[in-house]
């Protein structure tokens, strides 16, 4: 099974990290974080889906945030 993770960013060098993330078959992609104006944009087919803002609040969901 692979480990679920958000990415953080939502950028060219997100797009990048996608590419080399997708290679490694090891991770699955949930969703990317990004600023309040990049919700529901998407990326490679991912979707911003959290605000930076509210990464604190990830801490105790066990979510791996790269």
């Amino acid at each position: 099974m692979r480990k679920k993770i958000l990415l953080l960013g939502a950028g060219k060098h997100a797009e990048s990290c996608i590419d080399v993330i997708e290679s490694t078959k090891k991770y699955k992609i949930e969703g990317l974080i990004g600023s309040k104006y990049e919700i529901g944009k998407l990326v490679c087919g991912y979707k911003v889906i959290l605000e930076d803002k509210n990464i604190p609040s990830l801490r105790n969901k066990n979510i791996s945030v790269v």
